[in-house]
């Protein structure tokens, strides 16, 4: 059995392969208000952790207007 490495920087590719794109759009259709959050799971990125564990929106500076 494989198990999941939390310190894996390239996770999407490493569990997804070339699946996470389209995953991304599946998730994008049934969770339009990404509500549903997961570590390393589809869409995850999109979400920071605090110190005190409760989650943000990830705002990258170079997409975001």
């Amino acid at each position: 059995m494989r198990w999941a490495n939390v310190m894996e920087p390239d996770w999407q590719w490493s569990f997804f392969g070339p699946n996470y794109g389209r995953l991304r759009q599946i998730k994008a259709r049934y969770d339009p208000a990404r509500v549903f959050w997961c570590l390393q799971c589809v869409g995850s990125e999109d979400w920071t952790q605090t110190l005190s564990g409760r989650l943000c929106r990830a705002y990258d500076p170079l997409t975001t207007a």
